[in-house]
């Protein structure tokens, strides 16, 4: 069905998308302008031209420099001197992505049938846009490879859209898998989860390498931005560019940490053994590379495999059913898991790997792939160890027990019987309901119930209730406990309460002889109420600690 909103929005995406990968870098290099009074000696279309030379790195495209020797004559240059950029600053790439995400996520997907119109439109929009923003540059000066730049971005604008419609969700597996389908989908999911895990650890343990890198090779990096002999408005812009290929650094780094390397020219390499590189452009950010060879720095490859085995033994640890499956089934999910990673991995690798100069220095980057191989080694290894090792070797079993579903409720529940605890007692008129905190009670039954009221009040008549209540649940025998003369010398009130001046109450011949026969008729809780605090605190053979107050009173 053709929704003419739905078409505007992904045009309007795709505009956006250019628009912010190609307006960036020229409001950077507009701003570098005008700082600098750029206009006495430089057209602005100097800076349209690199804003879009910029552009198509980001694409994923090829792009020639031309040095003219009359326009840098210091350079000594007998005749036009071109070489090649390729290496792309990823920062662009993951825009697309972005971008392309939600492009795909506002389509209105119907339920039974995808927008493929939409789809094709929105591609096509993106594709339109790129070619048009790459033809603003000079030719002489900047020539930007139109064909190599749009295909991988187009690529990585369709994937994200795809991924946005969420496609999977509207092919007909049960028409394909039939019976196979609920543990195709189960096996496919828990691999999804495993290989997103993978990704993100292994940029996340690179992404940890670069910061203790950059504090280790602190001094190189600031030589090298010296050595630039850079203003203000310099430094900026080359940290702006720097920020735009910390991604592709980060890959570099990943493939580094998995035992693979990268290229630093032809000839030159840099992997976990050591480096073995000649001159290096000054680029700050090769400052960050390694200098020497320390095998010992081959240990670090145990952090990837650690990562890979934790996934695995997780991911059995939420899944309760695979300890009854054959061998295979339960080490499917951690070995396609760890194949779609590493897959994933080397085509980061792909992007991440170019040029940067003539000559030796046309190869930069890390070797697709020697990068697959390597993950595929290490991921393949760890869901071998993270599929057979027992749970119970490895003190994970309890967790595992934790994580799992909750047992099916016993016969008797299902059946809607009542089921009785052995110790808790019927209540009847000699065994009162208890308390629910001194006999453990439901908590049902303690919801209903009023909360009791605290011994610290101001009102001495508030304390009385709660202190009866104590005693009617815990009755304890009162000793007769003799006094001297004058102490405890109390004058009864009409209403028979008593103040906190004046104390308990003298006990007259019918509480008596209802305090004798205790055991066998439980008091009533109005006649209880009445009691002072002080007669439910005594105990046996202990002097009444509250006479010399009464008495001072």
């Amino acid at each position: 069905m053709f929704r003419p909103l739905t078409l505007i929005s992904l045009i309007a995406d795709a505009l956006l998308c250019v628009a912010v990968g190609l307006g960036v870098p020229a409001l950077v290099g507009a701003i570098n302008w005008l700082a600098t009074q750029g206009w006495v000696d430089t057209p602005f279309s100097a800076i349209i031209t690199a804003a879009t030379a910029v552009w198509g790195l980001g694409l994923g495209g090829e792009v020639t420099f031309t040095i003219d020797p009359a326009t840098y004559p210091q350079l000594g240059l007998a005749e036009p001197f071109s070489f090649m950029v390729s290496v792309a600053p990823l920062l662009f790439t993951v825009l697309i992505a972005v971008f392309g995400w939600r492009a795909g996520a506002r389509m209105t997907i119907d339920e039974n049938e995808l927008p493929w119109f939409e789809f094709v439109i929105g591609v096509a929009a993106f594709v339109g846009a790129a070619v048009v923003s790459l033809q603003l540059t000079t030719p002489d000066v900047v020539a930007v490879n139109v064909t190599s730049a749009v295909v991988p971005g187009a690529l990585a604008w369709l994937l994200a859209m795809l991924a946005g419609m969420r496609v999977w969700e509207f092919i007909p597996w049960e028409r394909w898998l039939g019976e196979k389908t609920d543990l195709v989908f189960e096996l496919a999911r828990r691999a999804a989860r495993v290989a997103a895990g993978l990704v993100v650890g292994v940029f996340g343990l690179a992404s940890l390498a670069l910061v203790v890198a950059f504090f280790i090779g602190t001094g190189r990096v600031i030589a090298l931005q010296q050595a630039l002999q850079l203003d203000i408005s310099g430094v900026v812009t080359v940290g702006l560019a720097h920020l735009a290929y910390l991604p592709t650094a980060v890959v570099w780094a990943a493939s580094w940490l998995l035992g693979s390397g990268f290229a630093l020219g032809e000839g030159a390499y840099s992997q976990l053994g050591g480096t073995h590189a000649g001159p290096l452009p000054a680029i700050p950010l090769l400052g960050l590379v390694p200098e020497g060879e320390l095998p010992a720095l081959w240990a670090l490859v145990a952090l990837p495999l650690a990562l890979a085995i934790a996934l695995c033994l997780i991911d059995r640890m939420l899944s309760p059913n695979d300890a009854d499956r054959p061998w295979y089934l339960r080490l499917l999910p951690g070995a396609v898991g760890g194949l779609l990673a590493a897959v994933a991995l080397s085509l980061c690798g792909v992007l991440a790997r170019g040029s940067l100069g003539p000559g030796r220095l046309s190869v930069f980057g890390p070797h697709p792939g020697w990068m697959l191989l390597a993950a595929v080694l290490i991921f393949m290894v760890a869901a071998c160890v993270g599929t057979f090792v027992p749970l119970e070797m490895i003190g994970m079993d309890a967790a595992a027990k934790v994580l799992r579903p909750a047992p099916v409720a016993s016969t008797a529940v299902q059946q809607g019987e009542t089921v009785t605890s052995p110790v808790a007692r019927e209540p009847s008129a000699a065994n009162p309901p208890a308390s629910p905190v001194w006999q453990g009670e439901p908590a049902s039954s303690a919801s209903r119930r009023e909360p009791g009221l605290s011994w610290f009040t101001d009102d001495p008549f508030e304390a009385e209730p709660y202190a009866a209540e104590i005693d009617e649940h815990y009755p304890v025998a009162q000793p007769e406990v003799s006094q001297p003369e004058g102490s405890g010398d109390r004058a009864k009130r009409p209403d028979a309460h008593w103040s906190r001046a004046d104390g308990p109450a003298a006990a007259d011949p019918s509480e008596g002889a209802a305090d004798d026969g205790r055991d066998a008729q439980r008091r009533d809780p109005k006649e209880v109420s009445r009691r002072d605090l002080s007669e439910v605190l005594r105990r046996p053979d202990e002097p009444d600690i509250y006479a010399d107050l009464d008495e001072d009173l």
